[in-house]
């Protein structure tokens, strides 16, 4: 793992794999952000890519810079990167903090197809729903989605679309619960009209407390707020059977343990959220498909493969499924790199 740093800027951007040709990640905003919170979103990117099978490393950036300077610090982290940009050293896309448009001149400049830029968050439900249909049939499953994002909204339609029964959705704002079923094109429309503050919307003005959702009794629970939002104390309240993720490392190595042992199957992130790395195209023997629907099908059937043979690992699928990625990363690697992808 290795940070670097640029000049007149408080900021940094972290990559893991000094070997790997290319390095890929999210940039974030704040008045401070961690470098271990860096360093574990990166470490995710690079077991996604693994189970991929692409020698391409993860990488994470930030910008610290509070409301008032951060569009000038932004325009300064742009500027700083482009070159490794346009190199193929590093490929960003925008986090927590950064808007798009912020990242648009180094569009020009990234290598990554418009496929990916208009269906990553379709790619990224695709592949959660693959690797969640390994666990069982999909219609009749009760979920819930612990963090409406981009990706979150596009699982809420996509889960529909495969029959699932969507029975919560939350955010920092708040939850809103529905025994009988939210309706996911009302949620799409809330999201689009009104982002995080969606579930007080749907939910009249009065939500529900945004820990509800991590305890809900459904099915499938999402996650993917922040990296460890299911810890040991949360992994003690939880009743779902699968947990499945829409963000980077949203469990710790003791909730991991404690759901193991009360039952609960833990789908990985860097499986589940595959569908985006898919899609980019980086990978010259494997292109995405031109279609759309075929490029969603693929991302899917993929991640179905890769958690079914997971699952047969003794110690459970999450870390059959590490054991899978690191598998890959010795045929190109002299050295694994330090430490999993769990918070």
């Amino acid at each position: 793992m290795t940070f670097y740093t640029i000049d007149d800027l408080d900021g940094f951007w972290v990559t893991d794999l000094d070997d790997a040709p290319t390095a890929v990640g999210i940039v974030r905003s704040a008045p401070k952000v961690l470098r271990d919170g860096a360093s574990l979103l990166a470490r995710s990117v690079t077991y996604g890519f693994a189970v991929l099978g692409q020698q391409v490393g993860g990488a994470s950036a930030a910008v610290n810079a509070k409301p008032d300077t951060r569009a000038e610090a932004l325009a300064g982290f742009t500027t700083a990167v482009e070159p490794l940009v346009r190199d193929r050293r590093l490929l960003l896309t925008a986090g927590k903090g950064v808007p798009d448009e912020a990242l648009e001149p180094l569009r020009a400049a990234d290598p990554r197809p418009d496929s990916f830029w208009a269906h990553r968050h379709e790619a990224a439900a695709a592949s959660i729903l693959g690797a969640l249909a390994a666990t069982g049939p999909l219609e009749g499953r009760r979920l819930a989605i612990e963090h409406l994002d981009d990706v979150g909204a596009a699982l809420a339609a996509a889960a529909a679309e495969r029959a699932m029964r969507l029975v919560t959705v939350a955010s920092p704002a708040g939850a809103v619960h529905d025994d009988d079923g939210l309706d996911p094109a009302t949620v799409a429309a809330a999201y689009a009209e009104h982002g995080s503050e969606a579930p007080a919307v749907l939910a009249g003005g009065e939500p529900q407390d945004h820990a509800t959702a991590l305890a809900a009794e459904v099915d499938v629970l999402a996650v993917g707020s922040k990296a460890g939002v299911v810890d040991h104390v949360v992994a003690t309240q939880m009743t779902t059977a699968v947990v499945v993720a829409t963000g980077a490392a949203p469990v710790t190595a003791r909730g991991l343990a404690l759901l193991r042992k009360a039952g609960t199957e833990v789908l990985p992130d860097f499986v589940c959220c595959s569908g985006a790395l898919a899609a980019m195209g980086l990978d010259p023997t494997d292109p995405p498909p031109a279609e759309p629907s075929d490029l969603l099908v693929g991302v899917a059937e993929r991640a179905e493969r890769i958690i079914a043979e997971a699952r047969h690992h003794a110690e459970g699928t999450y870390l059959g499924a590490c054991e899978a990625a690191e598998t890959y990363l010795s045929t190109w690697r002299q050295e694994l790199p330090f430490g999993r992808p769990l918070a």
